[in-house]
C-alpha cells in the first residue's frame, strides 16, 4: 500500500511540474519573442523606467529578450531546469524592483513585460506588478515541486538498493 501510494505522490509532482515548466515556458517564449521582434522599441521601453545608464541600459535591452526566449525554449524542453528556475526567480525580483520604483516616483510608461503594449492595462502599476509577483510565486512553486522531484528520485535510487525494498 506504501508503495502504491508513492507511486501517486510522485505522479502528482510530476505532472504540477510539467504544467508549471509549460506555463512558465511559455511566458518567456512569448515574452523575449515580443521583445527580439522590435530590439529598438525595446531599448526605448528599458530606458524608459530611468534606471540604468546607457552601457548597462543598452546591454539589458540586447541580451535580455534572447535570455527570456532561451529560458521559456529551456523549460519548456526539460532542460537547465534548476538553473531557469534560479535564473527567473532572479529576473523577476529585479523586475518587482523596478516597477516598484517607477510607481513609487509616479512615473507612467509601459511595462514592457510582453513587449509593447497596446492598451493602457500595461502602464505600471498594481496590476502590472501584481502579475509579476504571481509568476514569481509560480516560480517558487515550480523549484519546490522540482526540488521534491529531485529528492523523491534519489530517495528510490536508495530504496534499490535496499534487497526485498518497494521499487516503485
Amino acid at each position: 500500500m506504501h508503495c502504491i501510494l508513492g507511486t501517486m505522490m510522485m505522479r502528482k509532482t510530476e505532472i504540477a511540474e510539467i504544467a508549471v515548466r509549460l506555463i512558465l515556458g511559455s511566458v518567456f517564449l512569448w515574452s523575449g519573442l515580443q521583445k527580439i521582434d522590435n530590439p529598438s522599441r525595446f531599448a526605448g521601453e528599458v530606458f524608459d523606467y530611468d534606471l540604468l545608464n546607457f552601457t548597462f541600459g543598452f546591454a539589458v535591452s540586447v541580451v535580455l529578450p534572447w535570455l527570456e526566449l532561451v529560458m521559456g525554449v529551456l523549460f519548456l524542453a526539460g532542460f537547465v531546469v534548476e538553473g531557469c528556475y534560479g535564473c527567473s526567480s532572479l529576473l523577476l525580483i529585479i523586475f518587482v524592483i523596478a516597477q516598484t520604483l517607477v510607481m513609487h516616483r509616479g512615473v507612467s510608461i509601459k511595462c514592457a513585460c510582453f513587449g509593447s503594449g497596446t492598451g493602457d492595462q500595461d502602464v505600471i502599476g498594481l496590476v502590472t506588478l501584481g502579475r509579476t509577483v504571481v509568476i514569481l510565486i509560480v516560480i517558487v512553486i515550480g523549484w519546490a515541486v522540482h526540488s521534491v522531484r529531485e529528492t523523491e528520485k534519489r530517495n528510490r535510487k536508495q530504496v534499490k538498493q535496499i534487497p526485498g525494498a518497494c521499487l516503485t
